[in-house]
């Protein structure tokens, strides 16, 4: 996709025993779980770095940390912890800002990975 260098999740069978794509396999973990807790619920990948380039522009030479925190105060959300955010704070805002989206009707899909179709209201 032309948004930014999305990397797909790799089959199954090259993330067994790579340390590397231990957060992959815990998130199919938890996939699976929600999936069999919440059988009605609608399940989406998203990928945060695309959501925060459609919302926010190309990161450029920003600091990869800056970048996205940047992004995440432009959005003014009430709220919104007005500490700096972890990396995995970001991304999990981004991740629920996108399936809001979803549920709006305003994602695309790249197959299995839903992203923003546009930017936020």
């Amino acid at each position: 996709a032309g948004i930014c260098g999305i990397r797909f999740t790799p089959p199954l069978d090259q993330l067994a025993g790579n340390p590397y794509y231990e957060w992959i396999e815990q998130g199919l973990v938890l996939y699976a779980a929600l999936a069999a807790r919440l059988p009605r619920a609608k399940l989406i990948e998203t990928f945060p770095t695309a959501a925060w380039t459609i919302w926010h522009g190309h990161r450029g030479d920003r600091p990869r940390g800056a970048w996205p925190q940047g992004a995440f105060d432009a959005l003014g959300l009430e709220g919104a912890p007005a500490r700096r955010l972890s990396q995995d704070d970001r991304d999990a805002a981004a991740a629920a800002l996108t399936a809001r989206q979803y549920e709006e009707g305003r994602t695309t899909a790249y197959g299995k990975l839903i992203v923003p179709a546009g930017p936020l209201p």
